[in-house]
């Protein structure tokens, strides 16, 4: 990549810190929530979470493969909320300094690398949170890259695959994400003069390391493959499902096109790309899977770098003038410090009320239910077992309060029928009574907007207890 040029170090930063823009707006969520409490929980009794100590009624042994990740959270969040933004940090600088090797191992011009890297950010923002896909991401391209270095015939070991294997064993430990590595691999081995048995080594190596580098053996990696094939994960959590028409060819096709005439515009030599099967194969996965998932959009920007189109013929290089770079550089430093200002006032506010929590539920519609909690809180007979949205499970479980669901074991108890039933019957906006009857909660916290909560009230003394900030707490004067 020639960086000589006077104007490509400010864009390149430009992007580095639109990137790290959604920074300023960071809050917590349900899922964050249930990870740290996972984390104090073996920080607590030095142990690994192979159950469910935090909902009631459902102690079913699971695999839990975020277990590494919650340890890592809670850690950090012993620094304040500084420490769980520096998490987050740390996964986006990996991701964007990941990406930029991604594309320079293919060899990518400067203007090409810079179009992806902004045509990345829309698909990569909605996924910046304290969750271990933030991480995840910058694993993955960085596990790209170090197996394009590994199928090199001529590459020469040194410290960085040391370093390479522990981010391998750490990465296994956060996210079910680290399958990406033996496919990846058997993918490259396709690849003409590639040193294919070090590339079916390591997909070898990868899922043996996997299975005896965790705490649950085999099932750790059956559960890494089950993930990504559940149906009723599919069709009832909103990350799983595919992304919309108006998104696919509203958003998705404009934004690209835009974006590649502008950096075609500016190229300065003729580029090609050869029709490669590997390429096709990575570009057919990555893609599929963006198109089978929303959750799976991140991943789009290295499908761009695989398959960046090209022009055949020459374009006229633009030259800016001279006052445009020290622009650049001024919008940067302006960036810094606006950012700086908006997270500055986060060194003393509380991991569990806002600004730092997402608590305006009708902006936000995973947003946590706080004044909802304090009223818990002061009524302890009533939140002995309490009937949640599962969205907000995780958030209920931190503060102490039993929930009925979590955004996390819910589902991912494989021996329990729980979030089955809640799928079918709470978000389908039938009635819950069936499942209520069957739990015997002792109350019921919900969204006002959710059809069926109206429906319960009445039924065998249930009533209204406590309704404030878009959220409804149901009581029964026959005790549940």
């Amino acid at each position: 990549m020639n960086t000589k040029h006077p104007i490509i170090a400010p864009l390149l930063a430009l992007t580095a810190l639109l990137a790290l823009a959604p920074l300023a707006g960071f809050t917590l969520h349900g899922d964050v929530f249930w990870d740290l409490a996972t984390g104090r929980w073996e920080w607590t009794h030095h142990a690994v979470l192979r159950w469910n100590p935090f909902s009631w009624g459902d102690h079913a042994p699971w695999v839990n493969n975020e277990w590494g990740w919650g340890l890592i959270l809670y850690t950090a969040s012993r620094f304040g909320p500084w420490g769980l933004l520096s998490v987050a940090g740390l996964g986006i600088v990996g991701w964007w300094t990941g990406l930029r090797a991604v594309m320079r191992r293919l060899a990518l011009p400067s203007t090409a690398q810079l179009g992806i890297l902004i045509l990345s950010l829309p698909f990569v923002w909605p996924g910046w949170s304290d969750r271990p896909q933030i991480w995840a991401y910058a694993f993955a391209v960085w596990g790209w890259v170090v197996l394009w270095d590994w199928a090199d015939p001529r590459h020469v070991w040194t410290w960085r695959d040391g370093i390479a294997l522990l981010g391998w064993i750490l990465w296994v430990q956060i996210h079910g994400s680290w399958i990406l590595i033996p496919v990846w691999a058997v993918i490259l081995s396709t690849r003409p003069g590639v040193a294919r048995r070090r590339l079916w080594g390591a997909a070898i190596g990868a899922l043996g390391l996997a299975a005896v580098d965790n705490p649950w053996g085999w099932a750790y990696v059956q559960k890494a493959l089950f993930t990504s094939s559940s149906s009723t994960i599919a069709s009832a959590i909103v990350e799983w499902l595919p992304p919309s028409f108006h998104q696919v060819f509203g958003v998705w096709l404009p934004w690209m096109i835009l974006l590649s005439i502008l950096t075609w515009g500016m190229a300065t030599r003729p580029l090609s790309i050869r029709v490669e099967g590997w390429r096709w194969m990575m570009l057919a996965g990555l893609v599929g899977a963006a198109l089978y998932a929303v959750r799976f959009e991140p991943y789009l920007p290295l499908a761009l770098a695989l398959g960046w189109p090209a022009p055949s013929i020459r374009f006229p290089a633009i030259k800016p003038p001279r006052w445009v770079a020290p622009a650049l550089w001024g919008i940067v430093g302006m960036g810094i410090l606006l950012i700086g200002i908006r997270i500055a006032p986060l060194r003393t506010a509380s991991l569990t009320a806002p600004p730092f929590v997402a608590a305006n539920v009708e902006l936000n519609p995973s947003a946590e239910p706080v004044a909802a909690v304090v009223w818990l809180q002061h009524h302890p007979a009533q939140a002995r077992r309490v009937f949640n949205n599962y969205r907000i499970g995780g958030y209920l479980t931190w503060m102490g309060i039993p929930d009925w669901i979590d955004g996390r074991t819910g589902f991912w108890i494989q021996t329990s029928h729980r979030f089955t039933a809640y799928a079918t019957v709470i978000d389908d906006h039938t009635s819950p009574r069936p499942v209520i009857a069957a739990a015997h909660p002792t109350a019921i916290l919900a969204p006002t907007t959710s059809p069926w909560i109206w429906g319960i009230t009445g039924w065998q003394g249930w009533h209204v207890a406590w309704h404030q900030q878009g959220w409804t707490i149901l009581v029964s004067s026959t005790g549940g």
